[in-house]
């Protein structure tokens, strides 16, 4: 069987979708000796990717991600490979492909939060809709995701199948102290930190933890910073706002987007990660931070309770009061950040990229059976 990939937002730099399409893809081809793959890719990752089976062969586009020419050129690309399933891991399949396809769906925080562009909303809808009719399978990361799905969409719920993601296995503890002193050789860290990690978007909620950041260091007296990993984002200043208001600038330390290597030490270096999002589809980072040892407080809406489970302290992400007061419960409960941590490691093996690739290949298999 002749199987393509849509890897052109591979690599870390696109953060959940860039990574769930690098493990997927590894692991895939590790237990697959049987079937032919074409992993499509843009510059620069095409000459970074390597090939790591014969089964592979790796074709460059030129066509990015919510352009004109992913509809037009890219589906044209792909026909001329005549494959027998084409796997699309975001929602933004080509609407002129007529190929059988396996779709996977992340979220749909898009609907909820499309920007300020009307023409983008309505462009999200007309391609989102057609392409979940028009995909053989879709691939859902979690339960809610696939209720998402199904109350706001036309969509037979046998159509859809909950593949949960996996955890890289470089995420695991380490020596906090040891981890501090390489951070504070690069960043201005000389207290206890608050971790967040992510993008920095409307619906994760940042200006929110922001605030409720500064209610926690007048209400508790407590000398903590916080920390916020990710790349900034022009579209979205409110952040860089709030902080200037609340004159947290020196309390507030933000790397930008940081490599793996130095992520692993603010997983390990920080006191609490936290994850204020109104909406997500799985959640990434809580599981990092978990496979790290550090504790998590996540809110208590969408798939984070269903991902998390008893490993997590949650809170109402539009209550600030709330959330400071979660945050102050873990941090000054070394038992309570024990028991976390210990559920943590336990509930951590659940998430394994192998598992998610053999039930992906089946899947596949599925997919390219039906008419």
């Amino acid at each position: 069987m002749k199987i393509g990939i849509d890897a052109r937002m591979y690599g870390a730099r696109q953060t959940g979708i860039g990574n769930y399409i690098r493990h997927l893809t590894e692991n895939l081809f590790k237990i697959d000796r049987e079937n032919q793959y074409f992993v499509f890719l843009l510059k620069p990752e095409f000459s970074r990717y390597r090939i790591l089976s014969p089964q592979v062969k790796k074709i460059k586009v030129r066509a990015r991600w919510y352009t004109l020419s992913e509809q037009l050129i890219f589906a044209s690309v792909l026909n001329r490979y005549n494959l027998d399933l084409m796997h699309f891991p975001h929602f933004n399949a080509p609407f002129l492909y007529r190929g059988k396809y396996v779709l996977t769906v992340h979220d749909i925080t898009q609907k909820y939060f499309p920007g300020a562009s009307f023409w983008r909303k309505q462009a999200y809808q007309f391609i989102f809709s057609h392409n979940i009719k028009a995909a053989r399978r879709v691939i859902a990361v979690s339960r809610f995701t696939k209720n998402d799905i199904l109350n706001n969409f036309s969509c037979e719920a046998k159509k859809i199948k909950v593949i949960y993601e996996g955890v890289d296995s470089r995420f695991k503890p380490g020596n906090k102290d040891e981890a501090l002193i390489r951070l504070r050789q690069k960043y201005p860290l000389n207290k206890p930190f608050i971790l967040y990690v992510g993008v920095m978007r409307e619906h994760k909620n940042v200006v929110g933890l922001v605030s409720a950041f500064n209610l926690f260091l007048k209400k508790y007296r407590l000398d903590y910073q916080l920390v916020l990993v990710g790349n900034f984002d022009p579209r979205y200043t409110e952040i860089q706002t709030k902080i200037d208001r609340l004159k947290l600038n020196k309390k507030v330390v933000q790397p930008g987007f940081v490599s793996f290597d130095e992520l692993l030490l603010f997983y390990q270096a920080a006191e609490v990660l936290v994850l204020p999002s109104f909406r997500e589809g799985f959640g990434f980072t809580p599981l990092e931070a978990i496979s790290c040892g550090t504790p998590v407080a996540a809110s208590n809406t969408t798939s984070l309770p269903e991902i998390l489970g008893k490993a997590a302290c949650y809170f109402d992400p539009y209550d600030i009061k709330n959330m400071a007061e979660t945050i102050y419960k873990i941090l000054e409960d070394r038992n309570l950040q024990d028991v976390l941590v210990c559920r943590g490691q336990k509930m951590i093996k659940n998430f394994s990229w192998t598992k998610c690739a053999s039930a992906t290949l089946k899947l596949y298999q599925e997919a390219a059976a039906l008419k």
